[in-house]
């Protein structure tokens, strides 16, 4: 390749251009990679507000849930076995978000305004007490799991 630069100063700023173009081409492929994980990343991970409960059972004061995420990637086609405890079907239905991770509980308060405090109720489920595989063997453990949990 043959320099057509008329001079020493033309050719430096002509590198540095080209250095320049280099290093905002890099980082846009590097940006497209994050965003392109980003997404598998999303894909795989369940919308907590996009379910559809496929069967619930109360187990004593335990409520045993299968539940399909749509558009999840996950293991199982996304569908998830849960034990909640302390919980009816009744409470499922009042659940607009059902996240199936463990995550410490959030107790919600409200201040009256007499100056008292009371719990509100909150839209999402409780954390899950145990997950098992969405198999016909992984219902019937969740099942053993909730008669245990009293």
């Amino acid at each position: 390749m043959t320099c057509h630069c008329h001079s020493m100063s033309e050719h430096a700023s002509r590198a540095v251009a080209a250095e320049v173009q280099h290093s905002d081409y890099k980082l846009q492929a590097a940006l497209d990679r994050i965003k392109s994980l980003e997404s598998e990343i999303a894909s795989l991970t369940p919308d907590d507000s996009n379910y559809e409960i496929l069967d619930a059972q109360e187990v004593g004061c335990n409520l045993v849930v299968k539940v399909q995420y749509t558009g999840c990637k996950c293991s199982y086609q996304g569908v998830k076995v849960m034990v909640f405890l302390k919980a009816k079907a009744i409470d499922a239905l009042k659940w607009k978000r059902l996240d199936p991770h463990f995550r410490e509980a959030v107790v919600k308060e409200q201040q009256s305004r007499d100056g008292s405090f009371h719990q509100i109720q909150d839209s999402a489920s409780p954390s899950p007490a145990a997950r098992f595989p969405a198999t016909d063997e992984g219902r019937k453990d969740a099942i053993a799991y909730a008669a245990t949990k009293g």
